[in-house]
């Protein structure tokens, strides 16, 4: 049974050589949460700077996180602790290949929500590197 949340996603990166150079985001928007035998997933839509939708997916699966954009940004996001991930991201001004090495994920569930904290380096080309994190909270309505 799908049940309507509020999804907040928080995510910042801090370039490896030039501190300085740091990007943060910060989405909140309704979506819906689905569970099936101890698996979960949340989907939500944004809109992007040209003002076209992203459908997104959160996968949850043991100590596995999915993360699935199509639209106008495509990609297939997976952490696993301690493992590299490689991944196409692809936006209108075309396609990145990133490399995800996941250090720690982090899930806290209670009735009223789920938090996860993903925590991992974000590789551009394998010539810059970003340390990263991204904060979820879900929120059930």
């Amino acid at each position: 049974m799908a049940r309507d949340i509020l999804v907040a996603v928080k995510g910042k990166q801090v370039n490896r050589k030039d501190p300085e150079d740091t990007n943060t985001s910060e989405v909140v928007t309704q979506g819906k949460f689905h569970s099936k035998d101890d698996n979960y997933f949340i989907s939500y839509n944004t809109i992007e700077e040209d003002k076209s939708v992203t459908n997104n997916l959160i996968k949850v699966t043991g100590n596995k996180i999915e993360v699935v954009k199509k639209g106008s940004l495509n990609s297939n996001m997976v952490f696993e602790v301690g493992k590299k991930n490689v991944t196409k991201y692809t936006t209108m001004y075309g396609t990145l290949e990133l490399g995800v090495i996941t250090k720690n994920i982090n899930i806290n569930e209670s009735t009223e929500y789920v938090t996860i904290d993903l925590d991992y380096v974000l590789e551009f080309a394998e010539n810059y590197a970003y340390d990263s994190k991204i904060n979820i909270k879900i929120k059930f309505l």
